[in-house]
């Protein structure tokens, strides 16, 4: 009798595997917005009957999905500190660890990485995904103080984090991106130029950004240009406030006042109108950078380390749900690929926005070393919003950002 009992257990807790694999692939492949049920059940070829016996619900999945990769990354930075700890170590060490998780983190590991990324930014809409990232990226912040003291690090705790944000951020922008290994390696390793380097033909950008201007007030406007701006006004609203999945004919409709049919009939493809209101939204991401800096006057790292710390304050705080949206369609790009160049236009300017930002502050920056401060920004930004930080937490940024502009022309972490 208990054997039988032992059987069947042990043929539930597999099933219960089966269906948490199933849906990290779905959340990974899918996104929050097309993670079902139905689609859980059509990723591991599982019964929907079965699936909802064992989760009836897509909280309790989503909950469930949150433990196992914080339980299995956990498991793998264990067994690496573990290892580091055999080893001889040394800050270089600590670098090509990082390094090596990245590239490993959009290739091997793709769409564990993707599901994780889901789960982040879900965590800006929903306090209960909050208190998750919260978890994740402390129990990840313990496991990696430990290995950067084992690294030699001279401030092992400061240089986990910074670590943590510089890997978020590259994560997101290979993702978006579409970047494989070699090319990651290239850069990060190597010290290639970015701009270079990944300015291949699959991501060169369409003319789509002037398209996606607003121009409210210009008497030269058409009807047909009227109508085309406040269907994506419209779609960038519905995008910042609700996210990427309630983007659709009839609320953008709604929200523009028009009729039913005219968003299709000026967009007749969904992803079409997504990319104009991504530009747009790009847009207005730079217009609020131009006005921050307008009248400002950098003159060395320590006024670069205030300016960037207060703009990452207001970014997370004001537009919280604006970086929210533009990280969401960074990742929808790692699933479609026609997406792709219109993260590669705002990866380009950003890079080419921090390296005036290094030159007027009197260094003498690589590509490398404005790419790693981008990549910076977007992580902190990331791990501040995912996690709803408190504004102490926020005025850490600027030690950090200190950190980072003296460590400049060294390994990237």
């Amino acid at each position: 009798m208990n054997a039988e009992r032992d059987r069947e257990t042990r043929s539930e807790n597999m099933t219960r595997s089966r269906i948490i694999a199933a849906a990290i692939r779905a959340m990974g492949n899918r996104g929050i917005a097309g993670f079902t049920h139905r689609a859980v059940a059509e990723e591991g070829r599982i019964s929907l009957a079965s699936l909802t016996y064992h989760f009836e619900s897509k909280d309790d999945l989503i909950d469930k999905v949150s433990a196992s990769i914080l339980d299995e990354s956990s498991a793998d930075f264990i067994a690496l500190r573990a290892r580091v700890a055999k080893e001889a170590t040394d800050r270089a060490s600590f670098a090509d660890l990082s390094t090596s998780i990245i590239a490993a983190a959009v290739s091997e590991q793709r769409e564990g990485t993707m599901a994780w990324l889901e789960l982040m930014l879900h965590g800006g809409r929903d306090p209960e995904a909050a208190a998750r990232a919260r978890k994740w990226f402390a129990a990840l912040h313990a496991i990696w103080t430990e290995i950067a003291d084992l690294c030699g690090q001279p401030c092992p705790a400061q240089a986990a984090q910074s670590a943590i944000d510089q890997a978020a951020g590259f994560i997101l922008i290979a993702i978006g991106l579409g970047l494989e290994s070699q090319e990651i390696l290239d850069v990060l390793r190597d010290g290639a130029d970015p701009v270079t380097k990944w300015n291949t033909p699959a991501r060169k950008q369409p003319d789509v950004t002037n398209q996606a201007k607003a121009t409210p007030q210009s008497k030269l406007e058409t009807k047909a240009e009227q109508t085309r701006r406040l269907i994506v006004e419209a779609a960038m609203n519905c995008f910042v406030e609700e996210g990427m999945q309630n983007v659709g004919y009839r609320t953008i409709a709604e929200r523009s006042g028009l009729s039913k049919s005219a968003p299709y009939y000026y967009f007749p493809k969904i992803a079409d109108l997504l990319r104009q209101a991504q530009s747009a939204l790009f847009e207005h991401s730079k217009e609020r950078f131009r006005g921050v800096l307008a009248g400002t006057t950098i003159t060395d790292a320590d006024g670069l380390a205030d300016l960037t710390a207060a703009i990452l304050q207001r970014e997370v705080t004001r537009f919280a749900l604006h970086n929210l949206a533009n990280f969401s369609f960074w990742l929808e790009a790692g699933r479609d690929r026609e997406l792709v160049p219109i993260v590669w236009a705002a990866v380009r300017d950003q890079q080419e926005a921090w390296l005036r930002r290094l030159r007027q502050a009197g260094l003498q920056p690589r590509p490398l070393d404005a790419l790693k401060l981008q990549a910076n920004f977007a992580g902190m930004c990331l791990r501040l919003v995912a996690t709803e930080s408190s504004m102490s937490d926020i005025a850490e940024a600027r030690r950090q950002f200190r950190v980072a502009l003296q460590t400049m022309g060294t390994r990237p972490f």
